[in-house]
């Protein structure tokens, strides 16, 4: 595959018109679109307006996402203790299994692909 785009390769590097090749679940090569179109002339391509790496949640509580939207006009600890604790304790295993799912989907559509992950203070 060819994705190309701007590449974010960190921080300090990013190529404007540049691309990056990927064979599996692998990266084979990143640099400038044209010349990587050359060398690649077989690769499947695909045009995005930005090839960045994943990005990094460092503070999620998964679980929650299904309190999401629910009294978001309460302050943080009335929100905490009267809504969402509430609900986490109402969730069986499965549910929290089902709960935390919903959350790492949300974060891989928004392009977070590791998390640090509190979970919950039940079970």
């Amino acid at each position: 595959m060819l994705l190309t785009g701007t590449v974010v390769v960190d921080a300090e590097t990013v190529i404007e018109d540049g691309a990056v090749v990927t064979a599996g679940d692998r990266i084979e090569a990143v640099g400038p679109a044209a010349a990587l179109r050359d060398r690649y002339p077989d690769h499947e391509r695909r045009a995005f307006d930005i090839v960045a790496p994943g990005l990094v949640g460092a503070h999620v509580h998964s679980v929650q996402s299904l309190g999401r939207g629910v009294a978001d006009d309460t302050e943080l600890l009335d929100w905490l203790f009267d809504h969402v604790l509430p609900m986490e304790a109402g969730l069986d295993a499965e549910g929290m299994r089902l709960a935390a799912e919903l959350g790492y989907l949300e974060c891989l559509a928004s392009g977070t692909t590791t998390v640090i992950d509190h979970l919950s203070v039940h079970h």
